[in-house]
């Protein structure tokens, strides 16, 4: 440990003389960064703003990765992309039309299947309603049974030949009802078996289609391992008057943007230590008598650069980096002569 901290004295030391000497008997350094010619003051902000942007880009995160791409999830991306404009771009990649053939295939099987379900779905319904308004007609039809024969059946007064008519009338009415109802159950019930059959035509057909997709896939598949690393941080040649808020000569406020990728880079070497390198790409071809287009390789690896710029998201090199920059910044302008500094983000004080 004691060592550790004596190497760090070490340099620290250095480091002071260094800047000390530059400081004092150059002029290497810009104006307003020599912490010997005095404070930055408030006529020196635009000075100041100019000698930030000639930082150009401050990288506060770093992030190093292992990712692969392969050809026919580029292609997805593609399709995506030109949905049905594709046609456009298609000559210019050697397996894409046969592909997104394949891919529609089972898109419209699939929106087959879709359809069969929810016209089983409507069906069971439809049965489930016939079903219950027989046994409502039925019921009622028994009980205008029961009072039909109950009553006076000759001429008689009048008002008992209505009720007789009227009666009689609605047992054939109920009747017509309990029979239209009993039909349609029956008719659904058909249905019912014949949209069973189709989905499971169509589910057999699903199957065989994606076994289709991915037999394709296993025989003209390309895929690439990129190894690289992903950069970022700030683009401070984006900074301009209004960021910097120099009021006090004692205190600077600096308002930022959140951190951004800066950089995303695959070298066709990249070295992993001084006495081993391995390769930025790699490639893996399942049919060595398979043949891809320039376009086809491009589009994986750049396929590869993606992927390594959303794991690096995923592990947080954004929220990484604006935890570092503004640390680095703050630690930065207290070097420059201010007593006080705030590095604050854009978007949190738009809120405000």
């Amino acid at each position: 440990m004691l060592k550790i901290f004596r190497n760090i004295a070490i340099v620290l030391i250095l480091l002071s003389a260094t800047y000390y000497g530059l400081a004092n008997f150059t002029n290497f350094l810009p104006n307003g960064f020599n912490l010997f010619k005095g404070k930055m003051s408030v006529k020196d902000t635009p000075v100041l703003i100019e000698q930030i942007k000639e930082i150009n880009q401050l990288v506060s995160a770093e992030f190093y990765g292992e990712v692969y791409a392969d050809l026919f999830a580029a292609y997805n991306d593609l399709i995506v992309e030109y949905g049905t404009d594709l046609t456009k771009i298609s000559n210019k990649y050697k397996y894409l039309d046969d592909y997104a053939k394949k891919k529609d295939k089972v898109e419209l099987i699939n929106l087959s299947i879709l359809k069969y379900k929810s016209e089983l779905d409507t069906l069971k319904g439809l049965i489930s309603y016939s079903d219950s308004t027989q046994k409502i007609y039925k019921s009622y039809l028994d009980s205008l049974e029961i009072t039909f024969k109950e009553l006076p059946k000759g001429k008689k007064e009048s008002i008992e030949r209505e009720r007789f008519d009227y009666v009689k009338n609605e047992i054939d009415n109920m009747e017509k009802r309990y029979k239209q109802a009993s039909d349609d159950f029956s008719k659904h019930t058909k249905r019912v078996k014949e949209s069973q059959k189709d989905l499971a035509s169509a589910e057999k057909d699903l199957i065989s289609a994606q076994d289709d997709v991915k037999d394709f896939i296993s025989k003209h598949n390309l895929v690439y391992i990129g190894r690289g690393h992903i950069s970022a941080g700030y683009h401070m040649k984006n900074i301009d008057l209004s960021d910097i808020d120099t009021s006090s000569t004692k205190k600077i406020t600096l308002y930022l943007p959140k951190a951004e990728l800066i950089d995303t880079v695959i070298n066709p070497w990249y070295y992993k230590t001084d006495k081993d390198s391995l390769m930025g790409y790699e490639i893996y071809i399942n049919r060595k008598d398979r043949f891809y287009t320039n376009d086809d390789v491009m589009l994986v690896k750049q396929k590869c650069r993606k992927n390594l710029a959303y794991s690096a998201l995923n592990k947080g090199i954004l929220e990484m980096a604006n935890k570092n920059g503004i640390s680095t910044l703050e630690s930065f302008f207290l070097l420059l002569g201010f007593e006080e500094v705030l590095v604050k983000e854009k978007n949190l004080i738009s809120n405000n």
